[in-house]
């Protein structure tokens, strides 16, 4: 297996994908990994693979470079052209909203693909988020420093916020829970939460550190759960949720850089590292 593992998704038949890349000029190439059936496959191998998502219909999508392909079980389609269609640049996020549309960003462009065309938001979107209720959860920023900002689309318009201004001091969404509640992290990546009541007061934040159960207090990513539990990537490892207690899974510092995962239909768990891929058996 190659290492530098950026991005994983497992789709309904318990295929597992991995994307290869950073999206670094310095160190090109990359790739898309499939693993079925006992047997290893690489595919795309001439794009950084940055994002990986699977729809609600169980077809895999992949940000390869500026284009982006789908994968049916079948065959492959390529949803968006590099020149030719809304997103221009390297793939760095693509999120699904309950309705079946598509989400990406690149950190110049953020597009949604409803199917049949696409709709261009004047945004710099780096990231995305989509809550239980449908709203889609963006971060970016205005193109200079100190402007990231938080925005939310609740299908009919746009409510932003400046990171800076969240009580923890910057904040960027990563899941959001079932019961409404907005997690990610602070400027010092430090896990937070947001009660979506007022973004300045801090009685509407919550943070969590190694003092709360988490091995470390800089938090990779956040990720929900096929369940609707939510899950921790931190540099010491990873954790979840259960009630208000986190619980948390050590591993061995040979895996390196926990960078993404992603839950297999059996309830076992897949890793994307800095070394590879790693498979995590219930």
């Amino acid at each position: 297996m190659l290492s530098r593992v950026t991005s994983v998704a497992v789709t309904p038949d318990g295929t597992a994908w991995f994307g290869f890349g950073d999206g670094s000029v310095s160190t090109p190439g990359g790739g898309l990994s499939r693993f079925a059936d006992q047997v290893w496959d690489y595919l795309l191998s001439d794009a950084e693979v940055c994002a990986l998502a699977v729809a609600p219909d169980g077809a895999l999508w992949a940000g390869a470079g500026c284009a982006i392909h789908r994968f049916d079980g079948t065959a492959w389609m390529t949803v968006a052209q590099c020149g030719q269609d809304p997103p221009a640049g390297n793939l760095l996020d693509i999120a699904f909203a309950p309705d079946g549309a598509a989400w990406v960003a690149n950190g110049f462009t953020l597009a949604r693909f409803d199917g049949a065309s696409w709709t261009r938001y004047d945004k710099l979107a780096n990231s995305l988020a989509v809550g239980p209720d449908g709203a889609v959860w963006v971060n970016g920023w205005e193109g200079r420093q100190g402007s990231q900002y938080v925005a939310r689309f609740d299908g009919q318009g746009w409510t932003t916020h400046r990171s800076a201004d969240a009580h923890p001091g910057g904040f960027t969404v990563g899941a959001v829970t079932a019961d409404g509640l907005v997690w990610g992290v602070d400027a010092e990546r430090r896990l937070a939460r947001f009660d979506g009541m007022s973004w300045t007061d801090g009685e509407s934040w919550t943070t969590y550190g190694t003092e709360d159960g988490l091995l470390s207090n800089r938090i990779v990513d956040l990720i929900m759960a096929p369940d609707d539990v939510l899950w921790a990537i931190t540099e010491g490892g990873i954790a979840y949720l259960d009630g208000d207690v986190w619980e948390s899974i050590p591993l061995d510092d040979r895996l390196g850089t926990i960078n993404a995962m992603a839950f297999a239909p059996d309830g076992s768990i897949w890793l994307a590292t800095s070394r590879g891929a790693v498979h995590l058996q219930p």
